[in-house]
């Protein structure tokens, strides 16, 4: 039986997390499993406030998935191990692994952050020189922050250097923690240094952004250096030296871990991935492509010169470092013979050219599986510096000097295409992402949003999507959900209204289990500041041809960023229905206007756009509980002239200006008698606090909504508790 593997993940934004998922997905795939990512935030976050994003992670159970994996080292940055070990716990039996933190009887899976810490803070001391070298710290319970900052208090006690509590900024993983610990260091503190460590490439590259500022040059007068190797790290002025965390290979074995404990196979209860120092110019360096330990198929020996094999073997080796799994073993070694054969034709004089076109022809061919292509800048270099003098050439010195210089130049020009080609495609997206936006304000219906989402899906790489609101249901066990909108397959099917409600925790009408393809689903919660409609599921169509340097983050990015709009116009839709609701039983001589205005020339998406601004006003900020409220005061708090906001509230709620606030009031009123019995209110303070000015004008119109009188409407509503 096929089986469906969940991820819980803190955000899609972040390269790091997404260069796990694509290795879990890819051994997912492997195994023909479904894997729904809960995309929900990190736990106890101070910075934001994530409890309606957290919700996600509840909905996750036996009922949707076999397995969980879990990139801990994320979602728990700001929660003890104990807190964590709980929150699991709670998932029993469905089994989980973590990814980054170890925890008790539960299989875990990490990256080894001391070895890359030591190698960092080493070579700033030993080949470098530095004594006063600051440590930005990531979150205080995090586990990767914490081994992090004793491995550089471990390695300056090595070298005899005092550890100055001065020098270190307890900050987070976030962009922002860079400029203020530098402010901490220059402006608070003013202690000197003469290098930092971030505690990962954001925070560094933050860091040096405001030394630039000040105008403190890097690595002229203070070198920087960071942790992860996020693409971003290799387009900076001076490429950042750091640790690469092998992102795609940690989620890929994390991955097989929980396909083979599913398969009932035995696994390791702790694993532990390498982690690799990069040298780049942020520390000083000369040599921005240095490689460190990959000797090992190099002979020694002048007179054993490399073979074939030896060569293959050290090409997949690098190739393995760089491209982080995005290739088999035996695809990798497929292009280091491709490489092998054209590099001996061109210094054999048999085919000059044939390198070149060769190399030219592998990177397109690799390009849109591989995030950097700053990568192949490695590759070469390795092979350039470290094989080819060793090869039986030694009267090509010359040629493979040239050689180096145009490859290298060919790296760069097609890595320089790329980038403006990302930049073109970036601008693109923000222009589009921002027309379908305005476009969304303006919806009020489920129709308007299928006609919208028809054009738009498609566009944006979406196959499938599903947005659920919350809904009373029969299964008090787990909460009830409404199907509101269902785009499938590229297509609006119709569901029949039965089949609408269902258990939340199944995630889709007829369950997510009983999908019979290999699919991958990308979940978020829905809300509206901090109130929680629902949720959403998507399903991306398979990344577009080009470059993965293009579509690597923002495909995935984009259901956050969507998300967000698409919570506003479900707020709207059930509040536009709620309006309908209320006037329902309201008098048709009551949508005569009190005034007459002139018809109105305004599109109609500019009035649905101001009937949706001003639902979203009466819901948060209750203008109708002042007794005095009237038109032209609401139209001046909206900025909507007073014509206009009159003109649709006729409109969309076919009801006058004062039936439309009552409405409101009848609603809140509604809200206060259901609670009269906790909180003692009297009806006369329910008919101020309400908005209307006597208890006789509250009971008439009341009754003219209900067709009972408050107390009637109260005694009922007890009855049924």
């Amino acid at each position: 039986m096929k089986k469906t593997i969940g991820l819980f993940v803190n955000t899609f934004y972040d390269e790091y997390e997404v260069s796990i998922w694509e290795g879990i997905k890819k051994a997912i795939n492997e195994y023909g499993y479904t894997l729904i990512s809960f995309v929900g935030g990190s736990l106890n976050n101070p910075y934001f406030n994530n409890k309606t994003r957290n919700t996600v992670y509840d909905l996750a159970c036996s009922k949707n998935v076999d397995g969980i994996l879990a990139i801990s080292v994320s979602i728990a940055s700001y929660i003890d191990r104990d807190v964590l070990q709980t929150f699991f716990a709670s998932y029993s039996p469905v089994p989980i692994i973590s990814i980054g933190i170890p925890l008790d009887n539960i299989p875990h899976i990490s990256i080894d952050n001391k070895s890359g810490m030591d190698a960092l803070v080493t070579h700033l001391v030993k080949d470098h020189n530095f004594r006063r070298i600051a440590f930005i710290c990531g979150p205080k319970k995090n586990r990767d922050a914490e081994v992090r900052l004793y491995a550089y208090k471990n390695v300056l006690t090595q070298f005899k250097i005092p550890i100055n509590p001065q020098l270190i900024v307890h900050g987070s993983f976030h962009v922002n923690s860079g400029q203020l610990a530098i402010s901490q260091l220059i402006d608070e503190r003013k202690v000197a240094f003469d290098a930092i460590i971030g505690a990962n490439d954001y925070v560094a590259i933050n860091a040096i952004s405001e030394l630039e500022k000040r105008g403190i040059r890097v690595p002229a007068d203070v070198a920087v250096v960071g942790f992860d190797d996020v693409i971003e790290s290799q387009y900076l002025e001076y490429p950042l030296t750091t640790v690469k965390q092998p992102g795609f290979k940690l989620g890929y074995e994390a991955a097989v871990m929980m396909c083979s404990l599913l398969n009932k196979k035995k696994i390791e209860m702790d694993k532990e991935i390498a982690s690799q120092l990069i040298l780049r110019n942020s520390c000083g360096c000369d040599n921005t492509y240095k490689i460190e330990n990959i000797d090992k198929y190099i002979q020694s020996s002048t007179n054993e010169k490399i073979n074939k094999k030896q060569f293959i073997l050290a090409m997949t080796d690098i190739m393995k470092l760089e491209f982080g799994g995005s290739f088999s073993p035996l695809q990798l070694s497929k292009l280091a013979e491709r490489l092998f054969i054209s590099l001996m034709k061109e210094l054999q004089g048999k085919e000059e050219g044939t390198f070149f076109k060769s190399l030219k022809e592998i990177i397109k061919d690799t390009s849109r599986y591989i995030p950097e292509l700053f990568s192949w800048h490695t590759i070469i270099s390795f092979l350039f510096i470290k094989i080819a003098p060793e090869l039986s050439f030694p009267d090509k010195s010359d040629s493979l000097l040239r050689l180096f210089i145009n490859v290298s130049r060919l790296i760069d020009s097609i890595t320089i295409r790329n980038l403006k080609y990302r930049i073109v495609k970036a601008n693109e997206r923000e222009m589009h992402l921002y027309s379908l936006k305005k476009r969304l304000h303006t919806v009020l219906e489920v129709y308007q949003l299928k006609e919208i989402m028809k054009k738009e899906f498609p566009l944006l790489g979406i196959k499938s999507c599903y947005i659920n609101v919350y809904h009373k249901y029969e299964q008090k066990s787990s909460p009830g959900a409404q199907l509101l909108f269902a785009y499938v397959n590229e297509r609006f099917p119709d569901i029949e209204p039965d089949k609408q409600l269902f258990d939340s925790k199944l995630l889709l009408p007829d369950g997510i289990k009983n999908n019979k393809e290999n699919k991958s689903f990308i979940m978020l919660s829905l809300s509206y500041k901090k109130e929680l409609l629902g949720f959403i599921l998507y399903e991306l169509e398979k990344p577009p041809l080009g470059p993965k340097s293009i579509s690597f983050t923002t495909e995935r990015s984009l259901c956050e960023i969507l998300t967000i709009e698409l919570s506003n116009t479900v707020k709207s839709i059930m509040l536009f229905n709620q309006v309908a609701e209320q006037v329902k039983y309201i008098d048709k001589k009551d949508y005569e206007s009190e005034e007459k205005f002139a018809s109105n020339t305004l599109p109609e998406e500019k009035l649905q756009e101001y009937f949706q601004q001003l639902l979203l006003y009466m819901d948060t900020e209750k203008p109708f509980v002042d007794l005095d409220l009237t038109l032209p005061y609401l139209a001046e708090q909206l900025n909507i002239p007073r014509n206009h906001l009159s003109y649709v509230i006729n409109k969309y709620s076919r009801v006058n200006f004062y039936a439309f606030v009552n409405s409101y009031r009848i609603k809140q009123a509604k809200h206060y008698l259901e609670a009269a019995y906790k909180e003692k209110i009297n009806i006369l303070e329910i008919a101020y606090n309400s908005g209307f000015k006597s208890k006789s004008t509250f009971y008439k119109i009341f009754k003219k909504h209900t067709q009972l009188t408050p107390t009637d409407y109260r005694s009922k509503y007890l009855a049924g508790l």
